[in-house]
């Protein structure tokens, strides 16, 4: 059959495959090989033409014109893999061997895959063939026996950590024992750090075996670089993504493995947090999360650093430091809720594009930072309450977080002694105790809240609406009583009056100097604010810079 009946036959048909496929009709033909090549990249699809390899005539081609067929192959990535799989090895020996194919239909990690099962000197022709490519030589060296792994971890070669990393976890359990058994330095000659043989360790969910390799197949790695002992004795949480911490252990064992560490120490007692400290100091980087108010248990979790938490207990500490063993409970809460406003601004940046809502309410971030919003800032309050004696209930409403204070004693202006539960809203005492003035949400009553939650307008912002959780809650501490609880803890004047009183007069005092030039009475007075209240507004530091300049040329 000559090429023009050849190719008349082919348009009479719509089963051109059939054609190609039929040895009877191809070894009839008297054109040239090359004229058939071409007609089958024009008559047929990819997958038709990789299914003539199935046929011995093609796969029987001269090298150069079977592998321009291949090349002309074209399929979406890595969707020809089982059709490749399913040759036999000779025939995927020939596609293998094609780079331009492969390189063009396949990601470099299917290189491995392919090469499975197939003989040991065609894998070690496909390595140098694809050895610029990353993943192959990794990929196909796990395929390897364990022994010949051994070969090649302690050959020389050009492997990167991360790919010895790769082939030294790839051995069977008691094999990657058995092999940092018998080369104890093997990690540290080749730059593998504590971390990257614990990620392995995690990657691989591989717990090794710790006793005696003698007669029940176990293994003896008492003589194991110590760091790595460590790793491999290490125990998982549930998530197999972190190492249980056993703080009463020796913690510089946990150097360098931050990123492993997570721990939840709400409830640790004063001596746990102490040793945590230590270990923060170790390992800074570790994370130390907490969950909000009644979620303590079962809600979203929230993450401080390691050096954010130390630096955060080492400021509760202070705070506890100032509660005598003879104050009252509302004495403690004065001081607590004082402290807390002295220390915390609300998140100047909340309702922008800027503001993180997770950083907001971690717990030791917040304190840390300076920053927070209502239920990060009323689980700060609660977690030092829970510390120091005092009985609370976080109480989160649809738009705001505060605490209900439960069997709070308390001496009153009167010389009684009192028990009683109230409102306590750390958030919406920040400005007062920053100030030093008054705090108007200090063991107040549910009415008295509600009172608080309507502005000038009459519009009611319902900040406080917990009905079923306060409407118990009918008493205020009058203002006497608060003036003498401040007062007994050293927070107001001699006579009951708060600082910020104290700091008018002085404003007072400005305006007396200037009476006939009141302009004037402006920088200076600006200027006390400024040393007086360091913090007086939230500026950013350029605006408080340009502020000083002025002050500085012209007061």
């Amino acid at each position: 059959m000559n090429l023009q009946d050849f190719k008349e036959l082919l348009k009479s048909t719509d089963k051109k495959m059939n054609i190609f496929s039929d040895f009877n009709v191809i070894e009839n033909i008297n054109f040239s090989i090359n004229e058939l090549i071409e007609l089958i990249k024009l008559n047929l699809s990819s997958e038709e033409i990789l299914n003539l390899f199935n046929y011995t005539y093609y796969q029987q081609l001269p090298d150069t014109l079977r592998n321009d067929l291949i090349s002309f192959m074209e399929f979406p990535i890595n969707s020809a893999i089982w059709a490749i799989l399913a040759f036999d090895e000779e025939c995927k020996k020939m596609f293998l061997t094609n780079k331009t194919f492969i390189l063009k239909n396949f990601s470099t990690n299917m290189i491995p895959v392919l090469c499975n099962n197939m003989d040991e000197t065609i894998k070690e022709k496909i390595l140098k063939l694809y050895s610029e490519e990353p993943n192959v030589k990794v990929g196909i060296y796990k395929q390897y026996t364990d022994s010949e792994k051994f070969e090649i971890l302690t050959a020389e070669n050009d492997l990167s950590i991360d790919e010895k990393c790769e082939i030294l976890f790839s051995l069977n359990d008691e094999n990657i024992g058995l092999f940092l058994y018998q080369n104890p330095n093997f990690c540290e000659e080749n730059g593998i750090t504590k971390a990257d043989f614990m990620s392995k360790l995690l990657e691989c969910e591989r717990k090794l075996v710790s006793n005696r390799y003698e007669t029940d197949g176990s293994l003896d790695i008492t003589d194991f670089p110590p760091e790595y002992r460590e790793c491999i004795d290490f125990n998982l949480q549930n998530s197999k993504e972190f190492i249980v911490i056993d703080l009463n252990s020796d913690l510089e064992k946990y150097r360098g493995l931050d990123k492993f560490i997570r721990i939840n120490p709400q409830e640790f007692s004063e001596e746990k947090i102490k040793k945590l400290m230590k270990l923060c100091e170790i390992c800074p980087n570790l994370q130390v999360c907490n969950r909000l108010g009644n979620e303590s248990k079962s809600g979203a979790s929230l993450y401080s650093s390691g050096e954010e938490y130390k630096e955060a207990e080492e400021w509760i500490s202070y705070v506890i430091s100032k509660l005598k063993p003879e104050y009252t409970t509302a004495q403690k809460i004065a001081i607590i809720d004082n402290e807390i406003g002295k220390k915390i601004s609300y998140s100047p940046n909340f309702g922008t594009k800027n503001f993180n809502e997770s950083n907001a309410r971690c717990l030791w971030k917040i304190i840390s930072s300076g920053y927070g919003v209502c239920n990060g800032i009323a689980n700060v309050e609660q977690y030092i309450f829970n510390r120091t004696g005092v009985e609370s209930e976080f109480i989160a409403s649809s738009n705001h977080a505060f605490l209900k204070v439960k069997n709070v004693d308390i001496e009153l202006a009167d010389g009684q002694l009192a028990i009683i539960n109230g409102i306590l809203d750390p958030t919406w005492n920040l400005a007062a105790h920053r100030f030093g003035g008054q705090p108007e949400n200090f063991l107040i009553s549910y009415e008295e809240a509600r009172k608080h939650d309507i502005d000038k307008h009459g519009k009611d912002f319902e900040c406080h609406v917990c009905d079923k959780k306060l409407q118990d809650l009918n008493f205020t501490l009058a203002d006497d009583d608060l003036r003498q609880l401040f007062c007994g803890v050293g927070i107001t004047n001699v006579d009951g009056s708060f600082p910020l009183k104290t700091f008018m007069d002085s404003l007072k005092n400005i305006d007396a100097q200037h009476l006939r030039n009141p302009h004037r009475n402006y920088i200076p007075k600006i200027k006390h604010v400024i040393k007086s209240i360091s913090k007086f507004v939230i500026l950013s530091n350029g605006i408080i810079k340009i502020i000083r300049n002025y002050l500085n040329k012209y007061a």
